[in-house]
């Protein structure tokens, strides 16, 4: 007498024929879930390898992931995602703004109109008691990315 190889089923194993030695399930619907459970782990890995190579090809608009050369619109949040890298810490090794997105127009618009169907729109009045004043104190003096600098030599430079 054999009982089913899948671990929560206690059912026995009914051969159909005396050669049939090599059965280890009750149904194949045990089998299948068997195999489901067995094989997620490399059926995801296999899938993600494959979305990963559809859509990481350049379009007009895309930013080039500079840890694995693949480009995408929300780059920042692939990163997060893919590679286990904070935003924060990817725009250090980028040299670039920390505050400042690095979404395209086309998707800001998307966003932009999500934010008011939603309903986030409401949290910019909940946070406006934190928010900097001129002259505040709490603004203190920290290390600008290579980008604000660039820009902001450009933005005062007199001609």
């Amino acid at each position: 007498m054999k009982i089913c190889k899948t671990t929560d089923c206690k059912n026995e194993v009914v051969r159909a024929h005396s050669r049939a030695n090599n059965k280890q399930f009750c149904s194949p619907e045990c089998r299948q879930k068997h195999y489901n459970t067995v094989n997620a782990v490399r059926i995801k890995a296999v899938r993600d390898r494959l979305n990963h190579a559809k859509y990481n090809k350049y379009e007009k608009g895309k930013e080039r992931c500079i840890i694995c050369d693949g480009w995408y619109w929300a780059v920042c949040h692939h990163v997060a995602n893919r590679h286990k890298i904070s935003e924060r810490d990817y725009k250090i090794m980028l040299g670039a703004d920390h505050k400042k997105g690095r979404i395209p127009a086309k998707l800001k618009k998307l966003k932009r109109e999500q934010v008011f169907e939603n309903g986030t729109v409401k949290n910019l009045k909940k946070g406006e008691p934190t928010r900097f004043k001129k002259g505040d104190s709490r603004a203190g003096n920290y290390e600008r990315s290579k980008e604000t600098k660039l820009r902001l030599s450009k933005q005062f430079k007199k001609t």
